[in-house]
């Protein structure tokens, strides 16, 4: 693509197709971030970590977001 337009067309055709929708349990397929400034400082690396210690507690995952095949 040379131009913002062209781009824009594409895309937008695209994005017809990318969803996201929550669903009851866990996602099977949901990937956390390994590493970056922001996802170390804002603690989103950590959230697996931190589920499998609130498991033992009682605490279950009651819904995530599922994104659409296209995504």
């Amino acid at each position: 693509m040379t131009t913002s337009w062209g781009e824009a067309r594409l895309l937008s055709r695209y994005d017809t197709t990318l969803r996201f929708a929550d669903a009851s349990g866990p996602s099977a397929v949901i990937a956390f971030p390994r590493s970056g400034p922001y996802d170390t400082n804002f603690g989103y690396r950590f959230i697996p970590r931190f589920a499998q210690r609130l498991a033992p507690e009682g605490f279950r995952i009651a819904a995530q977001a599922r994104m659409s095949p296209a995504m």
